[in-house]
């Protein structure tokens, strides 16, 4: 347990009962989830993708948006819109997963926004590479120790006012598929998704990949801004840190039984029939400490006894 804490900041408010308190509702209102009948499709449209707000919706005038990048790297970069966009466009599927999903079915629960399941979505984003911005600016690969990035949005949280920030290991940011994204689905990022552009981290639970970047800043010691020490932490007892939230979990969800595109009811007569199947996707998967090299993914679907091999590259 990390003693170098203000133990004001573990008080997380929990509840037994199965009714959403107001603070819930309102987050509720203000963020929203992923519809399971789209998971017919490979990615999910802008409109329908999950939304995840800590704090106001920054309306940022692209004119005079700038991202800077600083700390221990041998050339700073201040970037415009257009001079970003000018550097070779990459554009990568990714599944993200609020890190809170499946928060309403536990008990007790965390009193804040009450994910069911739907707290996940797809999509294609373009961009650019952050690897490859990291390289121009000459990061310091000997000091360096971590990324921090810094969103435009702000807000209060237990009495500390602060931007959204979060941190990565430098091994992690310097992974080919980082993005710095300023598209959703071949269109520019809307407001709520982090206009004019944000960091994507495809593997991780969607805290790690902060909306309405301005500035990334390479640093020698470990971040503790309250949004990396104090929130998105995995504990067993109130009074401890615990463990980071980092990667997804593997997870798969259903399309609802339905007909003509409604939902219907999963018992009774207008319940599915017997051997009918919906179609399922998997949001992730990861293997903890997979040896580099060529392995086999073993699948199989439930009416089926024969696995399928899937060759992978790790």
């Amino acid at each position: 347990m990390d003693t170098a804490h203000d133990p004001r900041l573990l008080n997380r408010p929990q509840t037994m009962s199965e009714h959403f308190t107001r603070d819930e509702l309102d987050s509720a209102s203000r963020n929203h989830a992923f519809y399971l009948e789209m998971l017919r499709l490979d990615t999910t449209p802008a409109g329908a993708h999950y939304v995840m707000l800590h704090f106001d919706v920054p309306l940022v005038d692209a004119s005079t948006w700038r991202l800077e990048i600083g700390g221990l790297v041998a050339r700073p970069l201040t970037l415009t819109l257009k001079e970003v966009k000018r550097r070779p466009k990459v554009e990568v599927p990714v599944t993200l997963e609020c890190a809170g999903n499946g928060r309403a079915l536990m008990k007790p629960r965390a009193v804040t926004m009450p994910w069911f399941v739907e707290g996940v979505s797809t999509a294609t984003w373009g961009g650019v590479s952050l690897r490859d911005l990291l390289a121009e600016a000459g990061v310091d690969t000997v000091r360096g120790r971590q990324l921090v990035f810094t969103g435009r949005d702000r807000g209060i949280t237990k009495g500390i006012d602060h931007h959204y920030e979060r941190a990565l290991p430098l091994e992690e940011a310097m992974r080919p598929e980082m993005l710095l994204a300023y598209e959703m689905g071949n269109h520019v990022l809307p407001p709520q998704h982090g206009f004019p552009l944000r960091l994507v981290v495809p593997g991780w639970y969607g805290m790690a990949s902060v909306k309405w970047l301005e500035r990334i800043t390479v640093t020698a010691g470990d971040f503790e801004g309250y949004q990396q020490k104090y929130a998105y932490r995995d504990t067993r007892r109130p009074e401890e840190l615990g463990l980071p939230v980092t990667r997804m979990n593997v997870r798969s969800l259903f399309i609802p039984p339905n007909s003509a595109g409604h939902r219907l009811p999963m018992s009774g007569s207008d319940g599915p029939q017997p051997g009918t199947l919906s179609p399922a996707r998997t949001s992730s998967v990861h293997v903890p400490a997979t040896p580099r090299g060529i392995h086999s993914l073993l699948r199989r679907s439930g009416t089926s006894r024969e696995w399928e091999t899937t060759p992978c590259t790790a």
